[in-house]
């Protein structure tokens, strides 16, 4: 075995957007050591952080509460979120909304107070906006301004292009660190910690359409699933319904989004009828609406529905127009013609979030020893599906919990020795794609995979006999194809390639996981739809819990507790 550079940290936190990022401000805080990973550099990696558009909220002002927020968040769910969670995490949400402020953002305010607007789902208003916009908010410029500056102002060391391999563990199983390469130099690294924060995102790019950056593709979900971790909910995927396919502008599709709800736009199948409506009262997300009217052939030319605006009075538009000047998306569509009076938007789904993960208690700890986990990698907060807004609130919460009580830990816990057979598998495993000169380049199983799942994991038009063909396709891609992965250049520094090799296992493990969990899942509840189970069993309020078991994925199902409210909306 080679010698390896082993860094020593208290507290090792895997990740540097939101959650990450907060989760090493909170433990540097409680006076620990603390080191941050990012496979990119600080605040130019591929965070979904930096793409947040508005929603950012939290309960403040009465007659809004934490209690109300709960139960907002767990109807959206369908009753199937960890509700003692829920309620410890929004009742660390006033404090996150305090830090930020303090570390720079510019929320905007009136007489002292913050300004809220509502959003889908809210009983009050509670969604923030940004000073400079006073309107729309997008979240994620301003939050790639203050949170790299957060963490370098505090002088906590951060490894910038440093790509985790996999966790390390002791021979009882616990984490005590993580392997990984420095792409700068091309070397194996060790770092050794106490306690390891994980909080790496979710795996919207295990599909083909999505809106994260492109490494959103289960890193932490694979390590945390062969350390042991259990993993929930991963059925559950959500679809942003609001991309444009036409036309194409040079911001990408999210400027629909801004059409749609500050004109109120309405949604259109290519013969004219206005669906969206009938499916509403069956229960239907609005993205399941849009893949439904696609995949029956009455979809707009360049594969999306019709977003359309004439319904409101020519003065109305104008006004709104008026408003829109200095935003380069409005001028783009002025250039070519676009006319809000009399033309449609094409618009079609694509990935946003994931919502399936780690299985957490309260204080974010998993059940592997040494182990929390932050960010969209864990699960039990959403349920079937996330209320508007709640996705970045449930990021900076989680970091702060997961970052203050993995400190609180590890200032108990004395420093464990790693297991030199766990380090020696993990040496070969890192060096195997380079020493192979054939086999399988690992983009061309990456491209499969997200086919795979676009085609049978969808928002909609999932059936059992779909996910039985792909859950197939998925174990004969892991079992043959996966041992042939190879990187065809040989250079070790900034061998992006070599880095791709890593991915692909992680893709494998999120995208069997995702099918089994679908497949067990025999109703249609939020944003699991099955064709052949078309709707929702109130006796399958269940969680679909998965993990590791002498070495290969079980299943099973656990009750859901109702601490404070039940099915049907009854407080306790």
């Amino acid at each position: 075995m080679a010698d390896y550079e082993i860094i020593e940290t208290d507290v090792l936190v895997i990740g540097t957007g939101a959650a990450g990022i907060v989760a090493g401000i909170k433990a540097h805080q409680e006076g620990t050591e603390v080191m941050l990973t990012t496979s990119g550099a600080l605040g130019m990696d591929g965070a979904a952080t930096w793409m947040a558009g508005g929603g950012l909220q939290c309960a403040l002002y009465p007659p809004d509460s934490v209690e109300v927020h709960a139960s907002d968040t767990i109807r959206t769910g369908l009753y199937l979120s960890n509700q003692e969670l829920v309620h410890t995490l929004l009742r660390e949400a006033p404090g996150c909304i305090l830090d930020l402020e303090r570390w720079g953002e510019r929320f905007y305010k009136k007489s002292g107070r913050f300004v809220q607007y509502p959003s889908p789902g809210h009983t009050h208003a509670r969604c923030f906006q940004l000073e400079k916009d006073k309107g729309v908010s997008v979240f994620g410029v301003e939050h790639h301004k203050i949170l790299p500056h957060a963490i370098r102002a505090r002088g906590i060391p951060v490894l910038d292009d440093f790509l985790v391999i996999d966790l390390i563990c002791s021979s009882e199983g616990r984490v005590v660190g993580a392997v990984g390469i420095d792409l700068r130099e091309g070397a194996v690294k060790v770092i050794r910690s106490q306690v390891t924060v994980l909080a790496t995102g979710g795996y919207a790019a295990c599909y083909k359409e999505y809106l994260t950056g492109p490494s959103a593709t289960g890193w932490g979900h694979g390590m945390a699933y062969r350390a042991g971790a259990e993993f929930m909910d991963m059925e559950f995927v959500d679809f942003y319904p609001y991309v444009a396919v036409w036309p194409k502008l040079s911001m990408g599709g999210e400027w629909a989004a801004m059409l749609r709800y500050a004109l109120s736009g309405k949604f259109y199948n290519k013969m004219g009828f206005e669906f969206w409506e009938s499916y509403r009262k069956r229960g239907l997300t609005r993205p399941q609406a849009i893949f439904k009217e696609v995949e029956a052939g009455r979809g707009s030319p360049h594969g999306g529905v019709y977003l359309a605006f004439n319904h409101l009075p020519v003065n109305l538009i104008a006004d709104y127009a008026g408003t829109q000047q200095g935003n380069n998306w409005f001028r783009e569509l002025m250039e070519i013609g676009f006319d809000l009076r009399r033309d449609a938007a094409e618009v079609y789904i694509s990935v946003m979030s994931t919502l399936g993960g780690c299985k957490v208690g309260v204080d974010c700890r998993t059940n592997v020893p040494g182990l929390y986990v932050a960010g969209e990698l864990a699960s039990g907060f959403d349920g079937a599906h996330t209320l508007a807004g709640n996705m970045m609130t449930f990021c900076f919460t989680s970091g702060s919990v997961a970052g203050r009580k993995a400190a609180e830990e590890a200032k108990n816990t004395p420093r464990t020795g790693i297991d030199t057979q766990c380090l020696l598998e993990l040496e070969n495993k890192a060096f195997a794609p380079l020493g192979r000169v054939h086999g399988v380049r690992p983009f061309e199983i990456k491209r499969r995979i997200r086919d795979i799942m676009w085609d049978y994991a969808n928002v909609a038009g999932r059936t059992g006999e779909g996910l039985e063909i792909a859950l197939r396709e998925i174990e004969s891609i892991r079992d043959e194809k996966l041992p042939l992965v190879y990187a065809s250049a040989k250079n070790i520094r900034f061998n992006l390639e070599w880095a791709e090799c890593f991915e692909v296992e992680n893709m494998l493990t999120v995208a069997e996981m995702t099918l089994r969990a679908a497949l067990a899942r025999t109703e249609s509840r939020g944003l699991h739809f099955r064709e052949d189970f078309p709707r929702i069993d109130p006796d399958f309020t269940k969680t679909i819990v998965l993990r590791k078991a002498k070495g290969e994925m079980s299943i099973g199902t656990e009750p859901v507790a109702f601490p404070y409210l039940k099915p049907g909306g009854k407080q306790e």
